[in-house]
């Protein structure tokens, strides 16, 4: 039965005698044939047998780089099927130490998986390590960072503390799993729809970090957590609640569109409440915010030094608000509340 979930013992136990890896390497073949089906698998297979028997050399199940038969697969995949390689290969415990290259590297032994391709709205985000050596993996000082792609590049979106899996090793073949919020690290932006990647450092197991891609497609993006409603998909809050004598008053706009914000044109205005009504106290010029880009997930922040349009009258103390236009995105006028000491 090659449906089974047999796994190479390691160098030290294994029988050298000539048909006894059979079951590994066949059984991983069967994976690799259930993952992407009889008519690409058969062909990749019988290929790659053909280049080790052109190439013969003294065999190794786990060594990448020594010619042996994980090398001539991935030579004949190309690139098509390396992650269903690299996963049956790990799953019979015959990937050791070796980055590969669909970026789901098993490098000092460790593999790294996202639960899910893509996510949805409630979907929780979940990361997990396992650990295809034959001995325990160190994961002293190891974090993880998230990236979301931004024009064809990365840009980094949250970076976890050191040590934050609260273990020092990972035992062979066991699992570490853990999750994420989807929240940045000042807990001002959440992951909109798009493409994210995590980068997984063990810098006591490898110099490189371990890279998996996934997605987030939203049928609804969120609001920030302070209750502002969102406009076209903008979010308006001011930093503090209370800006005192000679603190400039600092605002936030976020972008959860799921894509780029054309903020060119835009302007706002600052009111003061008196006697029961909002009166208008300053107004920017339009297309105040020089860099108009700004995209998805991402913040810009100005402030506004309390005085008039004259500068000459300086806010007094009192309830204001500030009302954001970008005509480019939405008809909404965005605002919040804040108070001047």
């Amino acid at each position: 039965n090659l449906d089974n979930q047999e796994k190479y013992p390691g160098p030290t136990a294994y029988n050298y005698e000539g048909h006894s890896g059979s079951v590994f390497i066949s059984s991983a073949c069967w994976d690799i044939r259930k993952a992407i089906g009889q008519k690409e698998a058969d062909p990749l297979i019988f290929a790659a047998l053909n280049i080790m028997a052109a190439y013969a050399r003294p065999y190794t199940f786990c060594t990448p780089g020594t010619g042996n038969f994980y090398d001539s697969l991935i030579m004949v995949s190309n690139g098509r099927f390396d992650r269903e390689i690299n996963s049956a290969f790990a799953a019979h415990a015959m990937l050791i130490a070796s980055d590969t290259p669909d970026g789901h590297p098993a490098y000092g032994g460790l593999d790294l998986k996202t639960s899910k391709e893509t996510y949805g709205d409630s979907d929780k985000i979940t990361f997990s390590l396992q650990n295809f050596a034959h001995d325990p993996v160190n994961l002293k000082g190891s974090y993880f960072k998230i990236e979301n792609e931004y024009r064809n590049s990365w840009k980094e979106f949250y970076s976890s503390d050191k040590n934050f899996l609260t273990i020092q090793t990972l035992s062979s073949q066991a699992k570490k799993n853990w999750e994420w919020d989807r929240w940045d690290n000042e807990r001002q932006n959440k992951a909109v729809s798009g493409n994210y990647r995590i980068k997984f450092f063990a810098p006591q197991a490898s110099d490189e970090p371990i890279k998996v891609e996934f997605k987030i497609i939203l049928s609804v993006n969120p609001d920030m957590p302070d209750g502002h409603p969102a406009g076209g998909g903008l979010t308006l809050s001011a930093t503090q609640a209370e800006f005192g004598p000679g603190e400039p008053a600092v605002f936030t706009l976020g972008n959860w569109t799921g894509k780029e914000a054309d903020l060119a044109e835009c302007y706002y205005i600052i009111e003061k409440r008196t006697q029961e009504r909002w009166q208008e106290f300053f107004t920017s010029k339009k297309g105040f915010i020089k860099e108009p880009e700004l995209a998805s997930g991402q913040t810009k922040k100005w402030q506004w030094g309390h005085w008039d349009n004259e500068h000459q009258v300086l806010g007094s103390a009192g309830k204001y608000r500030i009302r954001f236009k970008a005509p480019r995105v939405t008809n909404e006028m965005l605002q919040a509340e804040f108070q001047l000491k």
